[in-house]
């Protein structure tokens, strides 16, 4: 005897997941679109999202020279796994920013970035506390996407000196 309930049930729960999947896709990208216009708004007109058939993805956002870009559009924060996807994902010696959408905040500049702390000191900043990432154990800082484009800009986002030295 099956005590599932009635299989249109079954039918349902199924479609609501797949529909729960196809949205948060959506407002994903929709963040990524929204990253890219701003970071084009700014003047860096080769700013361009990550598509899946592009081969590895390393980043959502291309746009810097060395910088890894990930951007996350959850309701539920998960920060500590956010920062360890985008470690294992970028390139080897490349810098880390994980954006997240703030609800509310159209301006893509006011979004909160987090960086690891020497990345972040790498590209100029300074004058954050840093916080320990509890799953990576590594010191990350937190500022606004508008702070990490005006230091990368300051840098000179074509300058080696963004890339960091694996050697």
């Amino acid at each position: 005897m099956w005590h599932g309930g009635h299989p249109a049930s079954l039918l349902l729960t199924s479609m609501s997941s797949d529909m729960s999947g196809a949205a948060s896709r959506n407002r994903g990208a929709n963040a990524e679109r929204a990253v890219v216009n701003y970071l084009k708004g700014q003047g860096w007109a080769h700013a361009r999202r990550v598509l899946a058939g592009d081969g590895h993805q390393h980043s959502d956002i291309e746009c810097w020279a060395g910088i890894s870009i990930e951007i996350k559009d959850r309701t539920s924060s998960s920060w500590p796994s956010w920062r360890e996807q985008a470690v294992e994902q970028a390139r080897p010696g490349e810098l880390i920013v994980v954006t997240r959408r703030t609800r509310g905040i159209t301006d893509v500049g006011r979004w909160v970035a987090q960086m690891p702390e020497d990345d972040f000191y790498w590209i100029g900043g300074s004058g954050l506390f840093p916080f320990k990432c509890p799953r990576l154990h590594t010191l990350w800082v937190e500022t606004t996407f508008a702070n990490v484009c005006a230091l990368v800009r300051a840098t000179g986002e074509e300058n080696d000196a963004l890339r960091r030295r694996t050697t």
